[in-house]
């Protein structure tokens, strides 16, 4: 899976794109729940996951632990 804020629900100011935006943190969070969504989706029928899982801090903030904790549970 690969997730970018481009591709997010509710994403629709430049300033929720960069680190100084004032909208900045609201986007992390949309991001970091949607990511969240996904995985839980998978997590019924899922057995295990191929592949390698990693994040590119292109948006620093973003809740990473979280998303790797519920990423485990794959």
């Amino acid at each position: 899976m690969s997730a970018d804020l481009e591709g997010i629900a509710g994403i629709v100011h430049p300033e929720q794109f960069t680190p100084e935006g004032v909208f900045y943190p609201e986007a992390r969070r949309l991001l970091t729940e949607e990511i969240n969504v996904v995985v839980e989706a998978l997590k019924p029928k899922a057995t295990y996951c191929l592949g390698a899982t990693g994040i590119a801090d292109r948006f620093p903030g973003l809740d990473e632990d979280l998303i790797r904790l519920l990423a485990r549970a794959l």
